[in-house]
């Protein structure tokens, strides 16, 4: 597992694990899961970590990731934790989803 994997179990906040703990209990292995055009995956939630990184590195002594990868991190942890491929950007809070919809905006103008 690389680096972004690393910084995102660290970041993930306990509340965060004991919540993804709670309703990873819920999902079995045979449900069926529905991906809706808007869900991110986890791929691309992990390129948007590394996007971040790439443009403000990990900095101080404790190598503290920036603001924008710290948010997107912890709902990368949880979807590891769950053993999903997807979220909903509506469950993002709102720096993770500032965090998201900026990687896009500019993800898209460089792709123009």
């Amino acid at each position: 597992m690389g680096l972004a994997f690393r910084h995102a179990v660290r970041e993930a906040s306990l509340a965060g694990l004991i919540e993804a703990q709670r309703l990873s209990g819920a999902a079995c292995d045979s449900c069926t899961i529905t991906i809706h055009m808007s869900d991110i995956l986890i791929t691309e939630l992990e390129a948007a970590i590394n996007f971040w990184r790439n443009r403000s590195p990990s900095s101080g002594d404790e190598l503290a990731l920036c603001q924008e990868a710290s948010a997107l991190s912890k709902p990368y942890a949880l979807l590891i934790v769950q053993r999903q491929n997807t979220i909903s950007p509506e469950r993002l809070d709102p720096i993770a989803r500032a965090a998201w919809e900026s990687y896009v905006s500019i993800k898209n103008s460089l792709q123009s």
